[in-house]
């Protein structure tokens, strides 16, 4: 969630568009120096859109993030999350 919530802001407001390769992306989540989490962002093109699937465990919780990007303006066109109570 917060890798494509930023992923899609740092997308959203960039001159030209641009987008990273199609690909998969991992991360780490720390607070306060200590990893406490881990995600995963895949982008993938399909046709006039972009498709970025994340999928993430915290301390906290999990998530599955599924979004539609306009390819050409990186608007975007459709959103769902799915947020879990404890990190299954």
């Amino acid at each position: 969630m917060i890798a494509a919530l930023a992923l899609s802001v740092a997308l959203a407001t960039a001159s030209s568009t641009p987008a990273p390769p199609d690909g998969t992306y991992t991360y780490t989540i720390s607070k306060a120096g200590a990893v406490t989490g881990k995600t995963s962002v895949t982008v993938k093109r399909a046709g006039a859109s972009i498709a970025v699937h994340e999928t993430g465990t915290n301390d906290v919780y999990s998530f599955v993030i599924d979004e539609m990007l306009d390819a050409a303006t990186l608007a975007p066109q459709t959103y769902t999350g799915t947020y879990m109570k404890g990190n299954a």
